[in-house]
């Protein structure tokens, strides 16, 4: 879903939130009862836990946000 910064709406990005029944392309799930996943970008391995933001930057670049920190940033479009 897309979504703008509330500082500077011209900005926008691709974000999904992480959740139960929620497949991300750069997320692994190494355990089926485990309801954390996994993804690499460039500044490592990160854990991804039900309610955190996997946010698109550039050049396809995915980063972690955590839900108040993602609250606080941006807004739906």
């Amino acid at each position: 879903m897309r979504y703008r910064s509330i500082q500077n709406p011209t900005y926008q990005i691709e974000a999904t939130q992480w959740g139960e029944g929620v497949d991300h392309p750069v997320v692994v799930n190494l355990k089926q009862d485990d309801p954390r996943g996994w993804f690499e970008n460039s500044s490592g391995w990160h854990t991804v836990q039900v309610g955190d933001w996997i946010v698109e930057g550039g050049k396809n670049e995915y980063y972690l946000l955590k839900p108040d920190t993602f609250s606080r940033t941006y807004e739906p479009s």
